[in-house]
């Protein structure tokens, strides 16, 4: 109720797609949940974002959130960038061509998060390192590739809560 008593009408035209992204990750990153999602409903198309594309991937990413996006087929229809963005950041992309089907889409994305675990452990992994990734539960196997984001630090400054900073 708070969130919608703080809209206002938008005096600029057409769909700030990566601003919207970009807002939304900041407001999800003062939430306590480790699980974070953004769902977007539009036509694909940014036409009066001040941030970019990227910078949208970035701020979903800074704030642990996966893009669920839904395209809405009609005139300047662009799923092209939807489907990079929920690639991109974890989610899924889904399309419909009306607005009454979004209940059994929200109801597909409520399963999906349903299903959805998230794992944590301890590595000695280092940034840039890349690992590979492996998880069986109930015959099911998963496997992924991940690179570590480097920090940007050298041995010198790094440290770390896990590690001493003798490791380094």
């Amino acid at each position: 109720d708070g969130a919608l008593t703080g809209l206002a009408a938008d005096t600029r035209t057409g769909t700030a797609l990566w601003d919207a992204i970009v807002q939304s990750a900041a407001s999800l990153q003062s939430e306590g949940a480790v699980g974070r999602v953004i769902v977007v409903v539009t036509d694909g198309t940014d036409v009066s974002s001040s941030n970019t594309f990227a910078q949208a991937v970035a701020a979903a990413h800074h704030a642990r959130a996966a893009v669920y996006a839904i395209g809405i087929a009609g005139p300047g229809f662009s799923p092209g960038p939807l489907r990079q963005l929920a690639a991109a950041t974890g989610g899924s992309y889904l399309q419909t061509s009306s607005t009454a089907n979004l209940a059994a889409l929200y109801s597909s994305i409520s399963r999906t998060l349903a299903r959805t675990w998230q794992l944590r452990y301890v590595t000695a992994a280092r940034p840039g390192d890349t690992l590979h990734i492996a998880a069986t539960a109930a015959g099911a196997t998963s496997s992924r590739v991940v690179e570590l984001p480097t920090t940007g630090e050298t041995a010198a400054n790094a440290s770390t809560s896990v590690l001493p900073r003798s490791v380094w």
